[in-house]
């Protein structure tokens, strides 16, 4: 724990939606012989041991557990649910730490070669990891290479759900619900038909912004954009801030695979609105089975 900022999580016994979707019923680890740690087996334990580590607010724990958790391929359907739980981060009481947004960009790093998207605003806790850096314990600090890459992927992340907003602006909006179904069974041959052609305007408006879209993001892009989670916007000193970070990294690393360009479009949204402006809605997650986190 860290400290005076750990918190209980009090678990649901019977939850009824999260049961259906989950295959494995629990997880057991073994400890380490110097008895300080736990011994995640399998990817979806490591997982559930690192999201619970993080919500638990046992922030330099989940820093270290996030290399566990690094894969190259989507997450299974029971890996989804438990990745999910981060969402509930957004509602709690620790949602401006530094560390617990240093556990958020390392996650995301960890995540980066397979075609999964963190399910909170990327480019929120990306920023308030470079504006708070000074509050960051030196324990959950990103090496430079680490914040390079990551303000490359929060560019990128942006790019894709301003162009996804961009594509869905004339559509309707039930369309745009079935759009979000990762599992074509569920839908009827016309409904289908439909949302393959959202799927290509989606695909088609991040191709002309300059990024290629695996076609199972799309889902995930439409369902983000639904849960609002695009409504986060930057101040302009933010961005000016992240901007100039960046600039300073690619200039102690100018071998990086990136050009330079500007980050200061990464909120979505004018600059008039400065501040915060949290989406509380997440239509992805499903109901977990912890409640009291934050209180």
């Amino acid at each position: 724990m860290d400290g005076q900022d750990a918190a209980r999580l009090d678990p649901v016994h019977e939850d009824e939606d999260w049961e259906s979707h989950a295959t494995v019923r629990y997880f057991t680890y073994e400890l380490h012989v110097s008895k300080q740690f736990l011994i995640a087996t399998t990817l979806t334990s490591a997982l559930y041991l690192c999201v619970i580590r993080f919500l638990s607010r046992s922030y330099e724990e989940c820093f270290m557990l996030a290399d566990a958790i690094a894969t190259d391929h989507a997450f299974n359907a029971d890996e989804q649910q438990i990745f999910n739980l981060l969402t509930l981060h957004e509602t709690s009481g620790m949602k401006n730490n530094a560390n617990a947004a240093a556990c958020l960009c390392k996650i995301a790093l960890a995540i980066d070669d397979a075609t999964i998207m963190l399910p909170v605003p990327l480019d929120k806790y990306a920023a308030l990891y470079v504006v708070q850096l000074h509050q960051v314990s030196v324990r959950c600090r990103l090496t430079e290479e680490q914040e390079l890459r990551l303000l490359q992927i929060t560019r990128d992340d942006c790019i894709k759900k301003e162009a996804t907003v961009r594509a869905l602006q004339n559509q309707d909006r039930s369309l745009i619900m079935l759009a979000t179904s990762t599992n074509p069974k569920t839908l009827k041959p016309q409904e289908q038909a439909l949302v393959d052609d959202v799927h290509r305007m989606v695909a088609s408006a991040c191709s002309e912004a300059g990024i290629k879209l695996h076609s199972s993001e799309i889902a995930q892009l439409i369902g983000y954009i639904i849960a609002d989670n695009i409504k986060y916007q930057q101040d302009k000193a933010t961005k000016v801030q992240v901007d100039n970070r960046y600039k300073q990294l690619l200039a102690h690393h100018p071998k990086a695979e990136a050009t330079a360009p500007s980050l200061a479009h990464l909120a979505a949204g004018d600059d008039e609105d400065e501040g915060e402006n949290d989406g509380d809605g997440d239509a992805a997650a499903l109901v977990p089975p912890l409640t009291g986190v934050g209180q």
